[in-house]
């Protein structure tokens, strides 16, 4: 149905960190990344269905910036 799009992190904080927008570790920090990447993604005429980041080290999954 679509494209996908997982970045990956090597973090190793904890699940607190990277969902508090106080934290200077908040995955949201990236959504402009991630938004990059679909809008290459997207002009090539592929549909992306999810924005991702994969915390590797700690096994956590944040989407991020879904339309």
């Amino acid at each position: 149905k679509g494209i996908i799009i997982v970045d990956y992190k090597s973090f190793q904080g904890k699940e607190e960190q990277i969902t508090d927008p106080a934290d200077v570790h908040y995955a949201g920090i990236y959504a402009p990344q991630l938004e990059t990447y679909r809008e290459i993604i997207e002009s090539a005429g592929k549909k992306v269905i999810a924005t991702l980041i994969y915390y590797a080290v700690s096994g956590i999954v944040i989407e991020i910036g879904n339309r």
